[in-house]
């Protein structure tokens, strides 16, 4: 049985493939929320990748934590709050869901 081979894909690996679909965003809406979210990850993203973080996994967990966040994170308008964890986390896998890896994950 043949195994398939995970490879990492680096935040500038990841920021070369998002920028075309980024530039589409854009070209929708100047500052697309979706646009400013995925930038946000990458840059937390970046703060721990290499081999300088590699014994401290705290701080590499609080990262990764705080880019996930940034990704699924929601506002609600009315309430002028930001939307329930659960909601925000529902909202996000659904979407994602939906659409095809478009980034190669």
């Amino acid at each position: 049985m043949k195994t398939a081979k995970m490879t990492s894909l680096s935040v500038r690996d990841l920021r070369r493939r998002w920028k075309p679909i980024k530039e589409i965003l854009n070209g929708q809406q100047e500052g697309h929320p979706t646009a400013i979210r995925v930038h946000r990850v990458f840059s937390w993203m970046a703060r721990v990748e290499g081999p300088d973080f590699e014994d401290y996994l705290d701080i590499t967990l609080i990262c990764r934590w705080i880019a996930f966040n940034a990704m699924y994170g929601q506002w609600n308008e009315q309430k002028r709050e930001g939307k329930q964890r659960s909601e925000n986390a529902d909202f996000f896998t659904s979407r994602f869901q939906r659409h095809p890896r478009p980034l190669g994950l």
